[in-house]
């Protein structure tokens, strides 16, 4: 408890105000994002796979979803079914 103390009174007087960086400071954040992404520098070695079933059931569903037509529109106008 006395080390609290002792750090409470060692912190500067001041108040911190935070400020909102600008919009250069997000266009440059977001250039390194996508720079870290495209180099792959800190990708993971790990391959994420389905497993086997999984990738048999979604090439089936793929494959069944061929078997409906494409609808001439995609939003009923009186929402009736």
């Amino acid at each position: 408890m006395p080390y609290l103390l002792l750090l409470l009174l060692m912190l500067p007087g001041g108040v911190a105000v935070a400020v909102p960086p600008g919009p250069e400071e997000f266009g440059r954040q977001t250039r390194q994002w996508l720079e870290l992404q495209r180099s792959q520098l800190q990708a993971s070695r790990h391959q994420d796979r389905l497993a086997p079933e999984a990738t048999a059931k979604a090439k089936q569903r793929m494959l069944e979803s061929f078997g409906h037509a494409i609808p001439d529109r995609y939003i009923k106008s009186n929402f009736k079914e």
